[in-house]
């Protein structure tokens, strides 16, 4: 087979794809006009019947409003997630999901997408996201503190400030940092 797939240009692994392929569809129950890679998809249908029964009856594809075979009607049909194209809600978060598991899209699309205020008002109404969110703020407000606070002498570093006299931090109650919890507000 190394042979024939050389003298073919194919990779060895794409010709025994298509011999098993071929294999699952006998000559009488291929439908011309259907793609090779349509057969290969449905060849995923355990049952013989059931598979050459499929084929005859294409589904709606939704995307052009009418039933027809293309990749990714048999992905759906056989129920394949990896979809190229999706269409439904479920598929495009998917998707989006697949795309921004690296952490720095994933910042880059959320900020993109928090600049659209009707998309902010719909995340606001998730609880976690809004106290993600409300989270992030406190942090950022926190660092930026950190990073402004001038130095202190260690003597006057332990001092207590007088009564009704507040830190700058201390409205801060409760408040859960990533690296650590941080209850400020309490001494």
């Amino acid at each position: 087979m190394r042979q024939f797939a050389d003298d073919i240009g194919l990779a060895p692994e794409t010709v025994k794809r298509y011999r098993w392929t071929s294999a699952r569809w006998p000559e009488q129950h291929r439908q011309p006009g259907i793609s090779h890679r349509v057969h290969e998809i449905l060849a995923s249908i355990s049952d013989d019947r059931q598979r050459w029964k499929q084929i005859k009856h294409p589904p709606l594809d939704e995307l052009v409003g009418r039933h027809r075979w293309t990749c990714d009607t048999a992905k759906r049909v056989v129920g394949w997630n990896c979809i190229d194209t999706p269409f439904t809600v479920k598929e495009k978060v998917r998707a989006v999901h697949e795309y921004t598991r690296d952490e720095q899209v994933a910042a880059q699309v959320a900020t993109e997408l928090l600049h659209r205020p009707d998309v902010v008002f719909k995340a606001m109404g998730d609880g976690t996201a809004r106290q993600m969110v409300n989270n992030a703020q406190v942090e950022h407000t926190m660092q930026a503190y950190e990073r402004h606070v001038e130095p202190v002498a260690p003597v006057l570093a332990g001092l207590k400030p007088a009564d009704g006299v507040r830190r700058p931090a201390d409205g801060l109650h409760g408040v859960h940092r990533r690296d650590r919890a941080v209850h400020v507000g309490d001494r």
